[in-house]
């Protein structure tokens, strides 16, 4: 029997490296929201914050760890990925504060949420191999 979808050549040992450097990446990315948060009061403020600091930090750490690329021409792709990813989250974030769930609490829930969208967006989209 043959899988619905399979995975191309490379695929898994990519996502493998995505995930352990998607760690870092996330461990940055929520202490610069919390750090934000603290300092602005504001989730949204603080979900724009870290995204641009974010996108600098993880452009290098995904592109060359994962992918294997620099960023150069990848850079404003990457970039674009990345306001995806932060609309998407300003959205779901809203929502769940909407149903009263405290914004650090509901940041930490979607931060699979956001790894996984963005992990698909580099890999399909912007290192794709071709």
């Amino acid at each position: 029997m043959r899988p619905i979808v399979e995975a191309r050549p490379g695929q898994v040992g990519r996502f493998i490296r995505f995930i352990f450097v998607g760690l870092g990446n996330t461990v940055f990315g929520y202490a610069m929201f919390v750090a934000l948060f603290w300092a602005t009061g504001s989730e949204t403020l603080a979900v724009i914050g870290a995204n641009i600091l974010g996108v600098l930090f993880n452009s290098v750490t995904t592109g060359k760890l994962v992918f294997g690329q620099n960023g150069g021409a990848r850079f404003i792709p990457f970039c674009l990925g990345y306001v995806f990813v932060l609309v998407l989250n300003l959205a779901l974030l809203k929502l769940a504060t909407w149903y009263s769930i405290p914004p650090l609490w509901a940041q930490a829930v979607l931060l699979p949420v956001m790894a996984v969208t963005s992990f698909l967006i580099n890999d399909l989209i912007v290192f794709k191999v071709r």
